[in-house]
């Protein structure tokens, strides 16, 4: 066969132009399937393609030294989502709106079917004349007539369907059988039969005239029954069958019994999100779904904690009880790292049942705290940094000294020139595992910093406790002074003083001595809200408040 070569859209002339070619087969087809979410359409081929990248034209020179015009062949393999009927002649309708094709690799073709696609198992794809041939060879159409592949029925996958109704129905209220949940149809809609299959007693199906009625002519996803035309005390079944676009169905089926005293429907929740920490009030309630208001007031409710260990109860808290439709458990009473189960026990009338609701308790960082805070002291004083204050917030709330599982590390940075941490290594320490560090500037330090100047050091609590790696910290600034001078506050009256609601305390605080230092002064209250009259020197305090 004499044709003329062109790659990359160029036609090579003259004599190297001129090739014998001996053709190659045709792309064998292979098989057709959808995909498992029924969205797409997989067509396959048993060798590679050239994914229709091979068009034919009449070449614009003679074949070198033949006499008619030769054929060129452009080598543009299709890449990315494009237009289906670029390879597709027919059924493009079918394919549905916005349908589009794209190659996932060398032998397979996706079709990706679009809104409202009706094409079904049996109908053919008819693709364009030589639209897709043999991938890896320069080779002419094999054939002029179009290639047809069919879509087996063996690969679909049916429909799944889920059905969902309230086992016991009550006095008052309706059923609702609720089908809306079933899937597997590739997002189109799907159609939905009911009937009645079986009822307890001894009459017949076709006894329940009216109920057979409703189900009929219902075509939706929800069916709703009055209760009122459903037997007393007898069981009654009902199937839904769910038949997907491609004529595939499944059926799903539930029993319920009209019961002749009221059933409420009763979930807990709990006012937390996610895990809850020990040192919470943790508070759970019950919500209530009852078709007869008169009858939620009648409600009994008994509430239970238990502990659990891999799922297992293994002990329970019989101080955490509650007969209401709430529970409060109050703080320190769940262990953190643990995880625990709340038992609703409820009952109307004859019925009774219980709902569940586990709580896992997470475990918190400990809390580093240093009294004193920072200060400025001369140099041949020692000076004692308390951390005892630290707490595991786990155990204790902040001032109650829970803190024997705490573990504690002092460390020292300089916060001067030269910034290595040198002038560190002149301090005398002790106690720098435990809560409280005892620091003393030797009296060379004087040595190496000039007269009235000073030395800044930032002392840092690291706080952990065994059961959570992370843990927290706390610093303070300590500043020594080689000036003879110091700084210190008197505060009067030193003495607690209980004041009257009505009246108002005034604390005068003294610099001693005088210093030509910066320094700041801070009044702090356990509570945030009182009134302060704040001056560098004198502190009004109206309330009933404490100071610290």
């Amino acid at each position: 066969v004499l044709v003329e070569v062109s790659f990359n859209q160029r036609d090579f002339e003259g004599f190297n132009s001129v090739f014998f070619l001996r053709l190659g087969p045709a792309p064998l087809f292979n098989s057709s399937y959808f995909s498992s979410s029924l969205s797409a359409i997989l067509l396959t081929w048993l060798n590679d393609t050239d994914r229709g990248g091979f068009r034919t034209s009449a070449g614009t020179t003679g074949c070198g030294i033949a006499v008619d015009r030769c054929p060129v062949m452009y080598d543009k393999p299709i890449r990315g989502d494009f237009d289906c009927s670029t390879l597709v002649a027919a059924p493009l309708p079918s394919l549905g709106l916005g349908s589009f094709c794209s190659w996932s690799d060398n032998r397979t073709l996706v079709v990706h079917l679009g809104i409202k696609s009706t094409f079904k198992p049996g109908d053919a794809f008819v693709f364009h004349n030589d639209s897709i041939r043999a991938g890896g060879q320069l080779s002419l159409p094999s054939s002029t007539s179009s290639s047809a592949a069919f879509l087996p029925s063996s690969s679909l996958v049916p429909p799944v369907a889920v059905l969902s109704a309230p086992p016991r129905v009550g006095t008052c209220g309706d059923l609702a059988l609720d089908a809306s949940l079933s899937y597997n149809n590739g997002g189109r809609a799907m159609e939905f039969a009911w009937a009645l299959t079986a009822a307890g007693g001894t009459s017949p199906l076709t006894s329940y005239r009216t109920i057979l009625l409703v189900l009929e002519n219902s075509t939706s996803s929800v069916v709703v029954i009055p209760s009122s035309t459903l037997p007393l005390l007898v069981p009654m079944t009902f199937e839904v069958r769910v038949s997907s676009w491609i004529g595939l169905n499944s059926t799903a089926a539930v029993t319920v019994t009209r019961e002749d005293m009221e059933v409420p429907m009763v979930q807990v929740f709990c006012e937390q999100t996610g895990r809850v920490k020990s040192y919470q009030v943790v508070r759970l309630y019950a919500a209530i779904n009852i078709s007869c208001l008169s009858n939620a007031s009648k409600i009994g409710f008994n509430w239970y904690l238990y502990e659990l260990h891999n799922g297992n109860v293994v002990g329970d808290l019989p101080d955490v009880r509650s007969s209401t439709s709430r529970l409060a458990i109050p703080s320190f009473s769940l262990t953190a790292g643990k995880t625990y189960r709340a038992m609703l026990s409820f009952s109307l009338q004859r019925w009774s049942s219980s709902q569940t609701y586990d709580l896992s308790v997470s475990i918190s960082a400990p809390v580093a705290q240093i009294f004193g805070g920072s200060r400025l002291i001369p140099q041949q004083l020692d000076v004692e940094l308390d951390g005892s204050g630290s707490y595991d917030p786990d155990l204790s709330p902040a001032g109650n000294q829970a803190s024997a599982t705490l573990t504690y590390l002092w460390l020292c940075r300089h916060d001067g020139i030269p910034t290595d941490n040198s002038l560190c290594n002149h301090l005398q320490f002790s106690g720098n595992l435990t809560s409280k560090l005892t620091v003393k500037a030797p009296s060379q330090l004087s040595d190496l910093l000039q007269p009235q100047q000073a030395a800044s050091f930032t002392f840092q609590l690291l706080v952990r406790k065994p059961s959570y790696s992370p843990g927290s910290s706390a610093q303070v600034q300590v500043i020594f002074s080689t000036s003879a001078q110091t700084l210190g506050v008197v505060l009067l009256p030193l003495a607690q003083t209980r004041i009257n609601p009505a009246t108002s305390l005034a604390l005068q605080s003294s610099v001693l001595p005088s210093s030509s230092l910066p320094f700041q002064l801070q009044w702090t209250t356990e509570e945030g809200d009182v009134d302060v009259r704040n001056s560098s020197v004198l502190l009004t305090l109206t309330g009933a408040k404490s100071l610290v």
